[in-house]
């Protein structure tokens, strides 16, 4: 191999960059490196047998990654991977508010069937009451 090439770009170390490239390179910005491609979907067991490994993490080696924020300020992004995050955290706020909507649902009914006991045992009440009263 050549020693002068760049595994990750795939570029010679020493060849000029030009275009937009050179211009955030010259300017201090570097590119946002591309995903890494999915994993390969697990198996039933494998995932059983992962969840069984991480069974008794603590939740002080729980690592949390938020977009964006752990970025360096001086990395650029191109339009695609711009419009896939975008796209991403659309999703994100869709379910979000799918399950916001159904909580407060899910509220809704809870509340109704609430008062529903309760006048319906109040009813009830009042029935054996009168009942009561005109039996006598």
């Amino acid at each position: 191999m050549n020693e002068n090439l760049d595994e990750a770009t795939g570029r010679l170390t020493d060849e000029p960059l030009t275009g937009r490239a050179g211009l955030e390179h010259d300017a201090g910005y570097v590119p946002m490196p591309a995903e890494a491609e999915a994993p390969e979907e697990l198996t039933a067991n494998e995932a059983a047998e992962e969840k069984d490994d991480h069974r008794g993490t603590s939740e002080a080696n729980i690592v949390t990654h938020i977009a964006g924020v752990d970025m360096p300020k001086n990395m650029t992004m191109t339009l695609e991977q711009g419009v896939k995050a975008l796209s991403e955290l659309r999703a994100d706020f869709q379910h979000l508010r799918r399950w916001r909507k159904s909580v407060e649902q899910a509220q809704s009914y809870t509340f109704k069937a609430v008062i529903t006991v309760l006048v319906t045992g109040f009813v009830g009440a009042v029935w054996l009451g009168i009942k009561v009263m005109l039996g006598k």
